[in-house]
């Protein structure tokens, strides 16, 4: 008896893990067609092809299936972070590799990528409630702080001019990989048939790393 318990356990758990994956699937595709503010719980139950009350039985709210799905966003991108090996690196090498694994991220998972950083302007400013936000704002602040700690890296060792304190620094670079990405979101490399990882490493990061290196 013990036995078959186990087994029945184990189906269960597999079943209970398949629909809340197949909620989340749904709900990607519906907040990257409808938005934040326009999808509905209705909406992701027709996609999960599942019954409202299921949902609600995984999630408790809308907030609550969206600030999963942002958390698993930043959680893929910190993971693609860390397989970055930063050994052995200069602060301005360790800058380089993690703008390329940052652009990575963006060319990999684009639907994650939307979801928090570009649709309805990314979740913060949606109007998610106070714990949910809270979350994603520490896994935010945990990505660009990985950034920070190699700017505070570079400044100490002389490699990095101090013009300014680390967190203008960080927010600069940061605010420079953005805009690459967003001009390329917008269709504008394709045009001009230029590679977003070619045009960041032969172009835009030399312009980066000559302005922030200690002459």
């Amino acid at each position: 008896m013990r036995q078959v318990s186990a087994v029945l356990t184990k189906r269960q758990e597999a079943e209970r893990q398949e629909r809340r994956e197949r909620i989340l699937t749904a709900a990607r595709k519906v907040f990257l067609k409808k938005g934040y503010l326009g999808a509905t719980i209705r909406d992701i139950a027709l996609k999960a092809e599942l019954s409202p009350g299921l949902i609600y039985h995984y999630f408790d709210s809308k907030d609550g299936v969206y600030g999963q799905i942002c958390e698993e966003a930043f959680q893929i991108l910190l993971q693609t972070i860390s397989k970055t090996d930063l050994s052995d690196l200069s602060p301005l090498a360790k800058l380089e590799a993690l703008g390329k694994s940052y652009i990575n991220f963006y060319i990999d998972y684009p639907e994650y990528f939307e979801i928090i950083s570009f649709k309805e302007m990314g979740f913060k400013q949606v109007g998610l409630s106070g714990e949910i936000k809270e979350r994603l704002n520490h896994l935010s602040v945990q990505s660009l702080s990985v950034l920070n700690d190699v700017v505070m890296e570079g400044v100490q060792n002389g490699t990095i001019q101090n013009a300014g304190s680390p967190w203008e620094i960080s927010i600069s670079l940061w605010s420079s990989i953005e805009g690459i990405i967003f001009i390329h979101k917008r269709g504008y490399l394709e045009m001009f048939n230029l590679d977003i990882m070619k045009l960041f490493e032969h172009q835009i990061l030399p312009i980066i790393l000559d302005g922030i290196r200690k002459k």
